[in-house]
């Protein structure tokens, strides 16, 4: 199949055990700034429109 991706693509680089790892709690943010305040904008437009509807 074309494109696929080499055998060893997905070999871990740490093989440390998972758990250590996930045993302190981690503040993850997945968007950048602009990312963030794009979705702030629409969940603020949102409740503002539903708050207008619901008067």
């Amino acid at each position: 199949m074309p494109g696929q991706l080499p055998a060893d693509f997905f070999r871990r680089i740490d093989d440390d055990d998972d758990e250590v790892f996930y045993s302190a709690p981690r503040l993850v943010v997945h968007l950048n700034e602009g990312g963030f305040a794009k979705v702030g904008g629409i969940v603020i437009h949102n409740l503002n429109r539903a708050a207008r509807s619901s008067t």
